[in-house]
């Protein structure tokens, strides 16, 4: 069976009569028996592909994850979160699903070790920034506010196949995104014209295994988007 022993070690604070809350928890695992799913060719001249879990692989992570919040003003309120992680098998030998003899049956592949090669989805850094600023309208003549809010995410390489080859991989991206949104008086209606991947970055978001032409494909984070959204709470 899958065993992990998990060591997380944390504190949650407030400062500033409250206004700034920091959160900061650092963690260690170590995980046994990891069962990994893999898509490897049916091979013997197969035509297909076949899905098999493996249970042999050790892995070790460690890292240290914060997050503030701060109600800087009545009106403006900033937050940021960070994550900093080093997550790697310590011992995984397997065979490299894109060996040609796999498919060929014509020889046997080689066992390889995966060890100090990253799982999938494990960005070494990843962070956020959210800034918000309310601009009550009454002053104006007007009813409502206004909400001024932009957004950065960050996310670095990330691998998605426990081989870390360079098909199976995206680069480190940055989002950015914004809006501007009106909520009425008693809150019920509110319309937000908004922007997102306003850099049109362009990154991976995953990888798959098309069995038929023993491709492997890829999907991708939406591109830049702009919408208007109007809504009613009751």
């Amino acid at each position: 069976p899958e065993t992990i022993q998990n060591h997380e070690f944390g504190a949650k604070t407030r400062w500033l009569d409250g206004s700034l809350i920091l959160n900061v928890a650092a963690f260690y695992y170590n995980m046994q028996d990891l069962q990994l799913a893999r898509t490897l060719p049916a091979g013997g001249g197969g035509t297909g592909f076949v899905n098999i879990f493996e249970n042999a692989a050790k892995m070790e992570g460690k890292g240290v994850e914060t997050e503030i919040y701060w109600q800087a003003t009545d009106q403006l309120n900033l937050s940021a979160g960070i994550s900093l992680q080093d997550i790697q098998f310590v011992e995984y030998n397997t065979v490299d699903n894109f060996d040609p003899c796999l498919v060929l049956a014509k020889c046997t592949p080689p066992v390889l070790s995966y060890k100090g090669n990253h799982p999938r989805y494990t960005p070494d850094v990843a962070f956020n920034l959210h800034g918000g600023y309310d601009i009550p309208l009454e002053p104006y003549g007007y009813s409502g506010k206004l909400t001024l809010s932009g957004d950065l995410s960050y996310k670095g390489e990330q691998f998605f196949s426990e081989a870390n080859n360079d098909v199976e991989r995206t680069g480190a991206y940055l989002f950015a995104d914004a809006s501007i949104a009106w909520t009425s008086a008693d809150e019920h209606w509110h319309a937000t014209l908004w922007g997102k991947n306003l850099g049109d970055e362009f990154a991976e978001a995953g990888s798959f295994t098309v069995s038929l032409s023993r491709t492997v494909g890829a999907f991708y984070l939406p591109p830049r988007t702009y919408g208007f959204t109007l809504g009613y709470e009751f």
